[in-house]
């Protein structure tokens, strides 16, 4: 059965791509007016009101910004807060209000929207919700600096954890960037849950974390770290302003999208639909190529239209795609956030030491023919690599519930004490596995 787009953790990814800024449109509307509820930014939600009221004469648009929970908050009042349209990057919000029948069934005219880019879904197949924009997820490079080095683009995730690109890579973390909790699960789905954590235990430990989105894309421009991990429209806006970065997007990497919906509760339905059907509308979507804008419209039709090299996601081969799941993402986002930062972020210098040792004895092993020996290096290979949770416990809703809130850590918000526990196992067999690691590395000569 076709899965709706139950979400990834593109809330996050809304926050992280939205910019504060006082609720508007808080007088009461009038008839002629459509309230619509966002966490777009001025520069974005400004272009769209002018251009619906220029082309709708006699009906105005109410601005009211805020962000996914506050939003939600909003749309459970009895009366619906009075909004008339939903329309922000949050997936997460637009299922759960789907799924509790707080929706209209949209009437735009869906024939030139293919609601999924190759195997993904990015609307929802029952019209209750529609896609308006898509973000996607892969690597910001600097190709003056990768010249520089004698190093390529990478295309897979898998090839970030060669030696090649050690420290030369800016990781986001995930408890401090609002994108990187998708981006990873993103890379856990494409590489498989064991695979994933092996790849990001030797990629991140050898690379840089950053705390910021703007502080990984700051290292890629100066030239720090030629390659960083990222989301598209921060890229393309650093671009823009004339960065030398560019996106580069790895095979096996997922789009997530802005959607938008009319309330069934909405006090002005007819303008609602109207606004919902111009933001989809040819010139509703071929505004998003904008300088001010730069997002990827969901109508394939209008990137005839584009801006020179603008990238096509729905040009994409299928075999560079994969069937991502984002309602995994969405219930697991905060189970990968605690593991990343117990596994990885708090034992960084002990594991980049050891995987560092490794390398070197690879190096000088790889000519050797000795069969006890290449056992052991990779007996440590997988010590380092291997999570403290497998697949088959990832996939337990008691404990995805344990960790629902992915934004916990971004709060500071200390563990309760059934977390606390649990990330103490954690930490103790992550422990014994180092300890064997090293035990291993001492016991074997040098080549």
């Amino acid at each position: 059965m076709v899965r709706p787009v139950l979400a990834a953790l593109a809330a996050m990814w809304g926050m992280c791509c939205a910019m504060p800024q006082p609720a508007l449109g808080q007088t009461a509307p009038t008839a002629d007016t459509v309230v619509v509820l966002t966490s777009y930014p001025d520069a974005l939600t400004t272009a769209y009101q002018q251009a619906f009221e220029a082309a709708h004469p006699g009906t105005s648009v109410s601005i009211v910004w805020a962000h996914s929970q506050d939003a939600l908050n909003r749309l459970h009042q009895p009366d619906g807060g009075g909004i008339d349209v939903y329309w922000t990057p949050s997936p997460a919000s637009f299922a759960q209000l789907a799924e509790q029948g707080r929706l209209a069934s949209l009437t735009v005219d869906r024939q030139p929207l293919p609601g999924r880019i190759g195997h993904q879904w990015i609307s929802d197949p029952q019209h209750r919700f529609e896609a308006f924009e898509v973000a996607g997820y892969g690597l910001a490079v600097n190709t003056g600096e990768l010249q520089r080095h004698s190093i390529t683009t990478p295309k897979t995730w898998q090839a970030l954890a060669d030696a090649t690109y050690a420290g030369k890579v800016a990781w986001p973390d995930p408890a401090k960037v609002g994108f990187a909790p998708a981006l990873y699960d993103i890379v856990l789905q494409a590489e498989g849950w064991a695979d994933g954590w092996a790849l990001l235990s030797e990629g991140v430990t050898q690379g840089k974390l950053s705390g910021k989105p703007s502080q990984g894309l700051d290292q890629v421009a100066d030239g720090i770290t030629p390659i960083g991990l990222s989301v598209d429209f921060l890229v393309r806006s650093a671009s823009a302003n004339g960065k030398p970065v560019q996106m580069v997007y790895p095979d096996r990497t997922a789009f997530l999208p802005a959607q938008v919906a009319v309330l069934k509760q909405a006090p002005h339905p007819k303008a609602a639909q109207a606004f919902a059907a111009f933001v989809l509308s040819a010139q509703g979507q071929q505004m998003l190529f904008q300088p001010d804008i730069a997002r990827y419209p969901v109508r394939p039709s209008v990137y005839a239209k584009a801006p020179a090299d603008t990238f096509d996601p729905f040009k994409r081969s299928p075999d560079q795609g994969f069937p991502y799941d984002p309602a995994l993402t969405q219930a697991r986002s905060g189970l990968v956030v605690a593991l990343f930062d117990t596994m990885l972020t708090q034992r960084r210098d002990q594991l980049a030491t050891l995987w560092e040792r490794l390398h070197q004895l690879e190096a000088k092993a790889s000519a050797q023919p000795d069969p006890t020996l290449k056992a052991s290096l990779a007996k440590v290979r997988q010590l380092l690599g291997t999570p403290p949770v497998t697949a088959k416990q990832a996939d337990d809703s008691s404990l995805q519930a344990l960790f629902r809130r992915a934004d916990d850590r971004m709060k500071d918000a200390a563990p309760n004490p059934q977390q606390a526990s649990t990330e103490a196992q954690w930490r103790t067999q992550l422990d014994a596995n180092a300890q064997e690691a090293q035990r291993l590395l001492d016991g074997i000569p040098a080549p």
